[in-house]
């Protein structure tokens, strides 16, 4: 067993691409030795802005001689099907096998792979490697025809400390000047810093000596020095840094040798709106915002450059600062171009402006949302007043420079110019918060008046796209509703009262004569469809929160005929229940579960109240007496929210249910008897069925 390491050196990587291309790298390289029946130990792999490399411990020396074999035609098939299978194969008939079968006697030929040294398979390896690697865009250069992210410059490989040489064509067979990538033991360093070429001796020789060249390999490090960078350049000057985690993935990926710089925005632009500075500088200039240690914002920056200067950096420092006054000269034109009309002069610009080709304007989605506020919210007239005012301008910043320019700003900046024009902060602040929460670990609006603009936006389009056939496929969500129905899912489970099929078919409802009628789809056919997405989505919300997947089960078995919060309460309830009754769950379960297995097997078309009279043994008459009490108790318990106590009251039940079925047999000679032991059964799965459905819980 030993190492096996290479290195694809080429143009600039995108950032965004190196991540996905380390993942692609490990699958395609595991697969491979599977293929080759090659062992081997963990398999790293490593990128940076010129380099990808991966890194292959305890791989087999030699690859074990190996037969393969096909089985070909029936030894009484058509002529031509047999010269098939002996041209498709490169053999005679006298190089196959006759095997006899239980489908008959076939032809079989059975191929002899000898034992091959490992050193000689890897060149192949690599070549296939850079054949087969998915890369979102890719191209071609110079005289190649084949493809990679970015010109390739070189290679470097070495197997059990020897390197391996060899050389990658570019072109296809034949080609007549063909375009060659020559592999060795040579490698070179940071392309300012330590151009000069040199040769390594192993994985972890490659890793010092090109740390002594200025490039950190593992992306994991390298980041994690440039976040203390960061972090020692906030403590010395008294700032905390603005968490973007996405931007630090992305900065990482654009140099090798990380050196953190600060610099300072000009005085004049601090009048801007603290998120267009901070978009400013990350979008165009992929800068660190940072905040004074009160948290408000602050007038600089952090810049990673990619090289160590001679002067610590001033020239470097003093470029950003004027590449930045430029940037942000031009947002300020734009700010100041929007502010030369209200928003409500922006918004008049909707009504010609197309949500989607299949669901109006932007204008008829804002008047929508007006109206699905009016009815969701019926307890504080204040917030849904300034929902709806909220709502009459929500999409208006849509149309202004500054979003068109930087579209992460919409919402943003809108709430701004509202603020401007004079309107309600409650209204400013709604708009802002149109568009949260973004993700699974965003916060809420804190505002009342910001939940209910936000929850209709995502209930209109949700109901908007899945009625015109447009919902989520496979792994292909073009139009986020899944991060769309988490969203409401987080603001219903919060304490609204609508249930979830009543909201989405009053949303239905108001899109009456905004699609086009050849693309729409019925009602019955859009809630039952979205039943089925928002059930999977809170099975995955659920789940991710800690939740087994059989309660959720028995608690979603009820469909989404309750407010969210109740169905959330019933299923804190059930795990309770079985946290501090373990026992006299497990048993009552199972009781359950026979009641309703007797039931179903004995198809009982309609099932009464059981009739006291008949009941003969006293274990029939205790449980019909326990469960009457008990269905008393837990209907009011249930009335009053209280599923806590509801599934307390079901402990009780659990010995008189086992005393029934061990005392008491329900197939009864008399069809009367049969026919109330068998209510009693169905009075059983009645009152539990109050509560959740335990047939779902598993054990």
């Amino acid at each position: 067993m030993s190492d096996f390491f290479f290195e694809i050196r080429s143009g600039e990587i995108p950032a965004q691409m190196q991540k996905p291309a380390t993942v692609d790298l490990k699958r395609l390289l595991e697969q491979k030795f599977k293929d080759l029946q090659l062992p081997h130990g963990e398999i790293s792999c490593y990128v940076g802005p010129r380099r990808l490399v991966a890194v292959v411990r305890e791989l087999a020396t030699e690859q074990d001689a190996r037969h393969e074999e096909r089985r070909g035609p029936r030894t009484d098939a058509p002529k031509q099907a047999i010269e098939g299978f002996l041209k498709s194969t490169g053999v005679t008939l006298d190089d196959l096998e006759i095997r006899e079968t239980p489908k008959g006697t076939f032809y079989f030929f059975v191929e002899t792979f000898p034992a091959m040294a490992t050193k000689n398979v890897l060149p192949n390896v690599i070549r296939n490697v850079i054949e087969t690697l998915h890369w979102p865009k890719k191209m071609t250069w110079s005289t190649t025809t084949k493809t990679w992210v970015r010109p390739i410059q070189g290679g470097c490989a070495l197997f059990d400390g020897q390197p391996l040489e060899f050389t990658v064509s570019m072109n296809e067979d034949g080609h007549p000047d063909p375009f060659l990538v020559h592999f060795n033991d040579i490698t070179v360093g940071h392309r300012f810093m330590a151009p000069s070429p040199f040769a390594v001796k192993s994985f972890e020789d490659y890793v010092q000596k090109l740390q002594k060249a200025f490039v950190i390999v593992d992306q994991k490090e390298r980041q994690e020095v440039l976040m203390q960078q960061i972090n020692d350049l906030c403590a010395e000057h008294g700032l905390t840094i603005l968490d973007d985690k996405g931007l630090l993935d992305e900065v990482t990926g654009l140099v090798e040798w990380p050196v953190c710089l600060l610099g300072d925005i000009d005085a004049s632009f601090m009048s801007l709106p603290p998120e267009l500075l901070r978009t400013t500088m990350r979008v165009h200039q992929r800068y660190f915002s940072v905040h004074k240690k009160g948290g408000s914002f602050a007038p600089h920056f952090i810049v990673a450059a990619n090289i160590i200067a001679p002067d610590d950096g001033k020239a470097i420092v003093v470029g950003n600062e004027r590449v930045l006054k430029a940037r942000l000269s031009d947002a300020a034109f734009f700010y100041e171009q929007d502010r030369k009309q209200p928003l409500a002069a922006h918004g008049q610009k909707l009504d010609k402006t197309v949500f989607h080709a299949h669901l109006g304007t932007l204008a008829q989605k804002q008047e929508r949302l007006v109206q699905l506020i009016d009815l969701i919210e019926k307890e504080e007239p204040i917030a849904r007043q300034d929902a709806k005012e909220a709502a009459h301008l929500c999409k208006a910043d849509l149309m202004s420079e500054m979003v068109f320019e930087f579209p992460e700003l919409q919402g943003i900046i809108g709430s701004y110019y509202a603020k401007a024009d004079g309107l309600k902060e409650t209204v400013a602040q709604a708009i802002y918060d149109q568009y949260s929460p973004k993700g699974p670990s965003d916060t809420l609006p804190s505002q009342k008046a910001g939940q209910l603009l936000a929850l209709a936006d995502r209930l209109d389009t949700l109901v908007g796209f899945f009625s015109v056939g447009l919902k989520p496929t496979g792994s292909k969500d073009p139009f986020a509703l899944r991060r769309a129905a988490l969203g409401v899912i987080r603001f219903l489970e919060i304490d609204y009262d609508w249930a979830l099929d009543r909201i989405l078919s009053a949303s239905f409802d108001l899109y009456e004569g905004t699609k086009k009628a050849d693309k729409s789809l019925s009602k019955a056919d859009v809630l039952k469809d979205l039943e089925t997405f928002f059930m999977e989505r809170l099975k995955v919300y659920w789940r991710d929160q800690g939740y087994a997947h059989d309660y959720i089960d028995a608690v979603l078995s009820r469909g989404l005929s309750e407010p969210l919060s109740v169905m959330k309460a019933r299923l804190d309830a059930l795990v309770s229940f079985v946290e501090t009754h373990k026992q006299e769950a497990t048993n009552l379960f199972a009781g359950y579960k026979r009641a309703t297995n007797i039931l179903r097997k004995e198809k009982v078309a309609a099932l009464k109240d059981p009739v006291e009279i008949l009941f003969e043994k006293e274990e029939e008459k205790a449980l019909y007496k326990i469960l009457s009490g008990a269905q008393q108790e837990i209907q009011g318990f249930l009335s009053q929210g209280n599923f806590t106590e509801a599934m307390a009251t079901l402990a009780p039940l659990r010995s008189p249910i086992d005393a029934f079925f061990e005392h008491v047999q329900v197939n009864d000679e008399r069809q009367d008897v049969r026919q109330n032991r068998l209510n009693l059964l169905g009075y059983i799965q009645k009152i539990l069925e109050q509560v959740a459905d335990f047939s779902k819980i598993e054990g």
